[in-house]
């Protein structure tokens, strides 16, 4: 039987934002059967609207358009197209109200709901997109849809079709479950093998699960079942998302990207061209995206060769690293995966080009650090049993946090001061004969001016600092 309208927005449906055709030839909107109904908003006239959702064979599935403001219902014509193209529906008028179906569908994949407002037709429509009986499925990308479990050890399956190689998330919000954790929701092919580890709801922080990769064409379910055997009533809202990675070039000079990850379990991948010993340091100084990420720095062959954490802290920083071979590396920006983080930060590569000068015995040098991860190195002449005081002065850094170290001809480190501050000098007796270096290295990706001059009177004693 026909579809009521009426029925369907007065279920709780809760809307989606409106789709606004303003300057658009085309709308588009994903939908789930028994999600959210979808407005769009026709701008200009002309215009092809379309409601996408996932549905699968033998499913029965109707659609209906409500609470339109087009002058006459045949301002807008619906149809609905199945995977391949071909028509399901002839033309209905939609502009005020309409009802299709329910429609059994033949195929598994992604339908289409078309509808196309007259050359100056504008108004807004809403969009729902219903389905009866025992077979579920779920639209990717789509709002959330609501799950409830009603009896002990129930199980309910969402189904999508997915290729091999895509990759998947998916989201639980808490809802009514009591006690906690007595739903467990995953992802599993159609056989129930799971590709994902079960993942609580209602638990803090919980009821995510990180990406999954598809191994091979075909039918997949987000699932959650009942594991306590408890009669209590409990509902909660899902959604499932195809991730697809922002990846894109960035240059190596410090040219500041803004990064905006928007799914749950998205990467963004930067390639840059690299050579052998080229060294590189990677800054996000406004990080906003959940609790963390990590920061990978991949060789051309895929493997990594540092990496490091990053916190909602600025800045977060990968050290300068230098690289071991030539091709295309690439700078890996992963949200930590214990939640469904979104969120922006600005993501900068250095190439980085180390200070390197000598230093004259009595005389300060000023290092002035101008690249995030780069390093100091001055050089002077010493003689064994001669006696130096380091003395580190006119501190312009954020943090004024740096270590300063004297290296020997031989390469090891005579000593030297971690964390240094104003006024945290030290005193050396030269043991050979020979170049020393007094390396000066700033804390995290400080960038600024640092005073260093080796003095050639001694203090009366010798100690190392550190804070």
């Amino acid at each position: 039987m026909a579809l009521v309208v009426g029925a369907v927005f007065a279920s709780g449906f809760v809307s989606t934002a409106p789709v606004s055709a303003a300057g658009a030839s085309r709308l588009r909107a994903d939908a789930s059967p028994n999600g959210p109904a979808v407005t769009l908003s026709f701008g200009v006239g002309g215009v092809t609207g379309v409601v996408s959702f996932m549905g699968l064979s033998g499913q029965p599935v109707s659609i209906a358009t409500g609470d339109g403001t087009f002058a006459a219902a045949c301002d807008v014509q619906l149809r609905v197209f199945a995977p391949d193209g071909t028509g399901v529906t002839g033309p209905v008028c939609a502009g005020t109200s309409a009802s299709v179906g329910p429609l059994v569908l033949g195929a598994d994949g992604t339908y289409k709901v078309k509808l196309v407002a007259g050359a100056s037709a504008t108004g807004t429509l809403r969009v729902a997109v219903t389905s009866t009986g025992s077979i579920a499925s779920i639209t990717p990308n789509a709002k959330k849809i609501r799950i409830a479990i009603t009896a002990p050890h129930q199980v309910a399956r969402f189904g999508f079709l997915a290729r091999a190689g895509e990759r998947y998330s998916a989201l639980a919000t808490n809802g009514d479950v009591a006690p906690r954790c007595r739903i467990a929701l995953s992802i599993v092919d159609a056989g129930g093998t799971h590709l994902s580890a079960s993942k609580c709801v209602g638990a803090p922080s919980s009821g995510f699960i990180d990406v999954v990769t598809i191994p091979t064409d075909g039918i997949y379910y987000l699932r959650a079942s009942e594991r306590d055997g408890s009669a209590i009533p409990a509902s909660f809202r899902a959604q499932v998302f195809r991730v697809v990675d922002v990846s894109r070039p960035i240059t190596a000079d410090g040219t500041p990207d803004a990064l905006t990850i928007r799914t749950p379990g998205q990467r963004a991948l930067y390639h840059f061209a690299g050579t052998t010993g080229q060294r590189v340091s990677v800054l996000l100084p406004d990080y906003r995206i959940g609790d963390g990420c990590y920061i990978d720095l991949v060789r051309p062959d895929g493997s990594q060769l540092a990496s490091t954490s990053c916190f909602v802290v600025n800045p977060s920083f990968l050290d300068a690293t230098a690289l071991d071979a030539t091709g295309t590396w690439t700078v890996i920006i992963d949200p930590d995966g214990q939640g469904p983080w979104v969120g922006t930060t600005t993501v900068q590569v250095f190439t980085v080009t180390d200070i390197d000068s000598p230093i004259t015995v009595g005389q300060p040098e000023t290092a002035s650090f101008t690249i995030p991860g780069q390093n100091a190195f001055l050089r002077f002449e010493g003689t064994s049993g001669d006696q130096r005081t380091i003395v580190v002065t006119n501190i312009s850094m954020t943090d004024g946090l740096f270590d300063v170290v004297v290296v020997k001809p031989d390469g090891f480190i005579l000593d030297g001061v971690e964390h240094g501050y104003v006024g945290a000098n030290f005193n050396v007796v030269l043991d050979e004969t020979g170049t020393f270096t007094v390396l000066v290295n700033p804390g995290w990706a400080q960038t600024g001016d640092v005073s260093v001059a080796v003095d050639a009177t001694a203090a009366k004693s010798h100690a190392r600092h550190t804070r």
